[in-house]
């Protein structure tokens, strides 16, 4: 996406010292009204929430007004609702970022804008302040799912040799595009792995406690 341009100005007075959000810890000082850190990620899931901080770097006295878009539906704008964070302290401050459950996957932008003495718009310009820019990757759900297996005899015989434990299918597994199913063999309450196959029926030489798992991956 192409987005609009906006610029703090001189930053030499006051600006934007550092930025911390999920994945992403950047301690940046004056970068004259503007900087561009889309290289710098911070990797987010739909549904959950995230702490933010905002340094300053100026005179203690001033008090310094923030703000904060993510373009979740990755059109290119900062709209009002993807306005994240309207906070004003005269020293850092901290928010929570909470993500959508709805936000596009992929990569989108992170704007951050600081001035001393008003809120400024995503696309303002003006004369002492500052602007970062961001990326954020909002993960993709899976769809995998295990489904669910059942087992006829939970108390099986041990005959001295062996014994065959077999599960079957009762709820079918979800299977994405380009994943594989595996069945896998554990035992004790550690469940330690001790087989692989791909039917979930297994020989065992010991007695033990054993669970059969269903692994799509």
């Amino acid at each position: 996406q192409t987005y609009c341009a906006s610029d703090g100005g001189n930053g030499n007075t006051f600006n934007i010292d550092r930025v911390a959000f999920a994945t992403i810890d950047n301690t940046s000082g004056d970068n004259d009204g503007y900087a561009d850190f889309t290289a710098l990620n911070a990797v987010v899931d739909p549904g959950s929430s995230y702490s933010i901080d905002l340094d300053p770097n100026g005179p203690f006295f001033l008090r310094y007004r923030w703000r904060v878009w993510i373009d979740w539906n990755q059109d290119g704008t900062f709209s009002a609702d993807e306005r994240m964070v309207q906070q004003t302290g005269f020293g850092a401050e901290t928010a929570a970022i909470t993500v959508p459950s709805g936000a596009l996957a992929g990569t989108t932008r992170m704007r951050v804008n600081m001035s001393a003495f008003s809120y400024r718009a995503a696309c303002a310009n003006w004369s002492v302040g500052e602007v970062e820019d961001y990326s954020v990757t909002v993960s993709a759900p899976c769809d995998a799912d295990a489904g669910k297996l059942a087992i006829a005899k939970p108390l099986i015989c041990f005959d001295g040799v062996s014994a065959n434990l077999i599960a079957t299918v009762d709820v079918p597994p979800v299977v994405p595009a380009g994943s594989q199913i595996l069945y896998v063999l554990t035992s004790g309450s550690g469940l330690v792995i001790e087989q692989v196959s791909e039917t979930p029926n297994f020989i065992v030489t010991a007695p033990g406690l054993y669970t059969i798992h269903t692994l799509v991956y």
